[in-house]
């Protein structure tokens, strides 16, 4: 069999390894059931040089009775649309067993030819132990049982405090012609270090990249936050003060060369994302109420940008190439 060594998941694990407490957590903590944000992101990873980022962003809102039994809704969306909750679209269903410490997502029928509840975490897991765990097989159609150990438990630093890490190898077969060996981290209340919905990650279709949590949220408030991804998060004051009011001109533009941005609050960093999700452009700026942008880009098309203001969280819109 042909073993195929990926870099998805490496960094994750590397990310709290100097920090990592040798005792673990005594407090169990559930996993979110509404209000939380994961922001995930895949790169390109050329020998260690990545590009191309492309994030996701997961959300829990609400809940639904299904057969009698009460589910968190979990929603789906794009980077530049995460303070709109109307262009997220839903995505599966989510529950936690209290007693064994188990959380399972459910889709819809046929989303993706499974509609029974699979397991996601297992946080009541021990060294040693074996874990069956349903995966996305290449064909992206139906999902496919494979095995991972735990092979260490730990914690991990968080902006609320240490929390319980579990941490597995995993084998998968990759397109049936043979196997990766991964690994990856469970965190107690906050999910895989890698994506909260992991076992989407289909086993030829992320070759050659690397996948990770950005940043995680619950309520508004911060929790994990990782320095090689970028993160999108709502401020926690949002709603509550007027967003800064943007002009652009021109708008639309024949190229993002010397299109004029003036802000009614002081501009931190801009981001600028493809409709791919690709971000093509950032640059962080000393808060600044007017600027030029000079970024090069001149491909015809619809770009959406993200600007962060000081103090005053971030506004989104779009810019039109013609």
């Amino acid at each position: 069999m042909k073993t195929i060594n990926l870099y998805l998941l490496l960094i994750p694990i590397l990310w709290f390894a100097s920090v990592k407490c040798l005792a673990q957590a005594t407090v169990y903590h559930p996993f979110p059931k509404d209000s939380a944000m994961w922001s995930a992101t895949v790169y390109d990873d050329n020998n260690g040089v990545l590009s191309n980022p492309i994030s996701t962003i997961y959300k829990l809102k609400g809940d639904s009775m299904i057969n009698g039994i009460k589910y968190t809704k979990i929603f789906r969306g794009n980077p530049f649309d995460y303070v709109d909750d109307t262009k997220f679209f839903p995505f599966g269903f989510l529950k936690e067993d209290s007693a064994t410490r188990k959380v399972y997502i459910k889709y819809d029928l046929n989303f993706f030819g499974d509609s029974s509840d699979i397991l996601l975490y297992d946080f009541n897991a021990a060294i040693g132990d074996s874990i069956s765990i349903k995966v996305l097989n290449h064909t992206k159609t139906s999902f496919i049982s494979e095995k991972s150990v735990v092979v260490s438990i730990d914690s991990i630093p968080t902006n609320a405090g240490f929390r319980k890490a579990i941490r597995l190898r995993f084998m998968r077969n990759f397109m049936e012609t043979g196997t990766d060996t991964l690994y990856m981290a469970w965190v107690e209340g906050v999910g895989s270090l890698i994506n909260p919905i992991y076992n989407e990650l289909c086993d030829n279709c992320y070759s050659g990249k690397l996948v990770m949590l950005s940043c995680f949220s619950v309520g508004g408030n911060l929790l994990i936050t990782n320095p090689f991804g970028p993160c999108y998060t709502a401020p926690q004051s949002i709603g509550k003060i007027d967003a800064p009011k943007i002009t652009i001109y021109p708008n639309p533009v024949r190229s993002l060369d010397d299109v004029e941005i003036i802000s009614s609050a002081p501009i931190m960093n801009i981001m600028l994302y493809n409709l791919l999700g690709q971000l093509v452009f950032t640059k962080p700026y000393p808060e600044q109420n007017a600027i030029t942008l000079h970024t090069g880009i001149g491909n015809k098309g619809m770009y959406n940008y993200i600007i962060e203001h000081k103090e005053r969280g971030f506004t989104t819109g779009k810019i039109l190439i013609y």
